[in-house]
């Protein structure tokens, strides 16, 4: 023990001895295990961590697969009556819940707040093993009768944060969506849900529903699907058996629906896409997130391309280490000449490489923290905000020290073997080398060589991810962005009814136009460009539709100006107008009661090719006999909808005004100027119609744009900064071997330049080095690039995997850092003095 502490205090000697070699050796860690740590905190907390629950892993979600025949809201929704009987009458768990996430308005002491909300069945916190803080949770006696149990359990850090921990708000009233609730409890602390990435404040029973979302019930509606269910399983059931059994049962409910009203007008092909679906189940020990369904695979991209870069830094330092070794042969033989063992003697080398990762893991951790705070503001950002943190815990601890380790052995165990290898006769001649100088020089070129190839590897990466940022920033949407803003408000949540809603409509429509600087306003449903989507079926007017494949638009409901607001144009017919709507109720029994609508250029390009499409009908609905008794009056141009990367889709425009329940809003308003005064002055208008409306997610429809491109920034900025990384990283290599090879054939070069040889002579040999090196490394990378290249073509845009583009700027990129590199050992050997390197001979 002795001994190691010994060799732990020379190594931190050595190294403070030797400062430059210790700066660039522990530099190159950090970088490398720094950002290996950043990308596996991310991954840690989105992707692999598991829920903070009683035995996770015997968690289970259900879900759909196939056709389905109604509405959907929502990934992997199912409707509650087929939740409510898979909960009681499945033999395969031992409980099953439901839960809904959504947006409330939270009122207390006359301040109000949006926040993140979920419907939750009776048994929740019973089926996760849950525990309450304080008060008590929702049980299933909570849960029984519809619109009967207005009560509320508070999490845990909402509790801390909006009511300072106070204990008395158990049994206080909040206002919730214009709904007096009773607080029952507060969950445990550590408790945030099952979508680890987003923070839940309320939890409220599920009976609640119809006045948690109002104008939206759904509770005895088959053809709705609005319910995310999850599940324990019995002991000993797999996952396997619990799908098998559950499927027979699913099949047995969709036999029964099919022949139920809902589907009397159904096609036959409907109805047999519809019986084919299945039911899906799937471990849910991580829970379920949005987010980690589309950052998963950017995420593990980057841990590829992160653990190239710690590749490269390892490489780096191993050369470093080779070159410091050489250095001490004489030391290592006159410890052989003692007796040493081999043991002994690679000891020192193995030590100092694991102080040097040791070193580069704490760098490492610091630099992990600070490039964490940065990624976080890539990540793509909803009415919530994400509950996922910079700071690092004990796993990425754990994760950091152990690479910090397995590098420390990598890099130096070769140097500590050569050192082993040492042989004292001839190392202690005055000529003699001691180690094999010529097996140090080849591995150190072969590692270079490495470098090279890796840096091909994520220069090419990095030239796909910023060409792809670039195609999807040049991609015309059809939408004017610049001087747009947006912000989206649901007064529903406050307590409007349909008809106070539209006058708020109405009236911040006017007044917003009749204020100075701002141009048009327009107010829609859908929140555009931020992957939301309405989309339903319908019969067109004279078009004979195959049966099973009825034409699926995306909808918006929207107001007059509306078209004009977006940047986009009516190409035929006209917008809507405020005289289209009459004082008339509409029908309550429906959604909405439309007579007129807007149809853009590929639907009339599709449904009415060398038509004039005005004056057409539309029917809402597949089925056949569906009544076509909406009027198409206009025909506006094509634009995108959900993002940038879709292709435009066919498009219905339906009028705001006659939407029979109260919607939520987003308005868009078009500036004459700056976007950022505008954006006061449009709070401070919503302030002076109701200062109790939230309003929420406001900001400059471009930044909306960048937002929904955030995992492609995401890529593209870390791809460079990590290609930039290694191609130093790469230099650096080429640079030190390229110094050691000019070190060492000093003499030679003495003597070629005595007999006559000119500069451009000494500069060809010196450059067959490099170029050898150079070589090599291209030939190895450029094939591994585009092999890798096409994992990666589902994140590309607007370009190939194997874009030569790219690939040549990759090349040429790192063949000029390289000869960059090659500048200074190159002047310096055609600067050698013959006279003096002779000398000594």
């Amino acid at each position: 023990m002795r001994g190691i502490l010994d060799e732990i205090r020379n190594a931190f000697r050595g190294l403070l001895h030797a400062p430059l070699f210790t700066f660039v050796a522990v530099s190159s860690l950090a970088l490398g295990i720094g950002a290996n740590s950043a990308i596996f905190s991310l991954i840690d907390q989105v992707i692999l961590k598991s829920l903070p629950v009683e035995r996770p892993g015997e968690l289970i979600q259900v879900f759909q697969s196939g056709s389905h025949y109604g509405s959907n809201s929502g990934p992997r929704m199912n409707s509650y009556p087929m939740y409510r009987e898979f909960r009681d009458q499945s033999p395969v768990h031992v409980g099953m819940m439901g839960r809904r996430e959504i947006d409330v308005s939270v009122s207390f002491e006359g301040s109000t707040e949006r926040t993140g909300g979920e419907l939750i069945s009776g048994n929740y916190f019973q089926v996760l093993g849950v525990k309450a803080h304080l008060g008590r949770l929702i049980e299933p006696a909570d849960d029984k009768k519809k619109s009967g149990h207005p009560v509320v359990v508070l999490g845990y850090d909402y509790w801390k944060n909006r009511f300072a921990g106070d204990p008395a708000i158990i049994g206080k009233e909040l206002l919730i969506n214009n709904f007096r609730m009773t607080v029952l409890g507060v969950s445990e602390a550590g408790f945030f849900g099952l979508d680890p990435s987003r923070i839940v404040s309320v939890r409220i029973p599920m009976m609640m529903k119809a006045e948690m979302t109002p104008g939206w019930d759904a509770m005895e509606d088959r053809r709705s699907r609005w319910v995310q269910i999850f599940a324990r399983l019995k002991p000993g059931t797999s996952i396997a058996q619990a799908k098998a059994q559950m499927n027979s049962q699913f099949h047995n409910m969709r036999a029964m629906e099919v022949k139920e009203a809902a589907f009397a007008k159904a096609s036959d092909i409907s109805k047999q896409n519809f019986l084919r679906g299945n039911l899906e189940v799937e471990t849910a020990a991580n829970g379920f997130s949005g987010l980690r369904r589309r950052m998963a695979e950017p995420l593990w991209i980057l841990m590829g391309v992160v653990g190239l870069v710690l590749l490269i830094a390892c490489t780096n330092v191993a050369n470093l280490l080779i070159a410091r070794a050489t250095g001490r042969r004489k030391e290592f033989a006159v410890r052989a000449a003692l007796g040493a063992s081999r043991w002994r003697l690679m000891r020192p080398l193995l030590v100092e490489s694991l102080v040097l990762s040791c070193i580069g893991g704490i760098c490492g951790l610091v630099l992990a923290y600070a490039l964490n705070s940065l990624l976080l503001s890539f990540l793509p950002t909803g009415s919530t905000p994400l509950r996922i943190g910079a700071a690092p815990d004990w796993r990425v601890m754990a994760f950091t020290f152990g690479i910090a380790c397995a590098t420390g052995v990598l890099f130096g165990l070769f140097p500590a073997y050569n050192a082993g290898q040492t042989d004292a006769a001839p190392a202690l001649k005055e000529e003699g080398r001691g180690m094999s100088t010529g097996s140090s020089g080849l591995v150190r070129k072969v590692l270079v060589g490495v470098q090279v190839a890796l840096s091909i590897l994520l220069l090419v990466a990095a030239g796909l991810f910023v060409r792809t940022l670039q195609n999807l920033k040049l991609t015309d949407t059809g939408l004017e962005p610049s001087r747009l803003i947006t912000f989206q408000a649901n007064p529903p949540l406050s307590g409007y009814d349909t008809a106070k809603t539209k006058q708020f409509m109405r009236d911040f429509k006017q007044r917003a136009e009749a204020t100075p600087g701002i141009l048009k306003v327009g107010i829609a449903n859908i929140d555009k460009m931020n992957g939301n989507e309405w989309d339903s079926t319908v019969t067109v007017e004279g078009f004979k539709h195959d049966a099973g494949k009825m034409p699926g638009p995306y909808f918006d409901a929207v107001t007059p100006g509306y078209v004009e607001t977006m940047g986009m144009k009516i190409l035929q017919g006209r917008d809507f107008r405020d005289s289209d709507f009459t004082n008339e109720p509409p029908d309550s029994q429906k959604w909405a009661s439309w007579r007129i609508c807007m149809i853009n250029q590929k639907f009339a390009d599709t449904y009415f090719a060398g038509k004039n499409p005005i004056g057409y009908h539309l029917g809402m609905g597949g089925d056949p006999g569906t009544p076509t008794d909406i009027e198409i009056v206009g025909v506006f141009s094509n634009a995108k909808y959900m993002d940038v990367r879709e292709d435009v889709n066919i498009q219905v425009l339906v009028p705001m005004y006659q939407l029979s329940h109260p919607p939520s809003l987003v308005a868009y308003v078009r500036t004459a100027g700056d976007e950022s005064q505008a954006i006061g002055t449009i709070r401070n208008l919503v302030r002076q119609m109701d200062p109790s409306l939230p309003l929420h997610s406001m900001r400059s429809f471009t930044d909306q744009i960048d937002n929904s491109l955030s995992t492609e920034r995401l890529l593209s900025f870390l791809a460079s900064i990590f290609g930039i990384v290694a191609t130093i990283l790469a230099a650096i290599g080429l640079y030190g071997v390229l110094s050691l090879a000019v070190s060492r054939r000093q003499k030679e070069i003495g003597i070629r330049i005595a007999l006559g040889a000119e500069s451009g002579s000494v500069i060809g040999l010196v450059m067959k080095e490099i170029l050898f090196l150079i070589a090599g490394g291209i030939l190895v990378g450029v094939p591994a690039a585009m092999l890798l290249s096409t994992y990666v073509k589902k994140q590309l845009y607007g370009m190939e995997a194997m874009d030569p583009i790219t690939f040549v700027l990759a090349v040429v990129s790192l063949i000029l850092v390289a000869l960059l590199a090659s500048w200074l050992p190159t002047r310096r050997a055609t600067k050698v003095n013959p006279i003096e390197v002779l000398r000594y001979e």
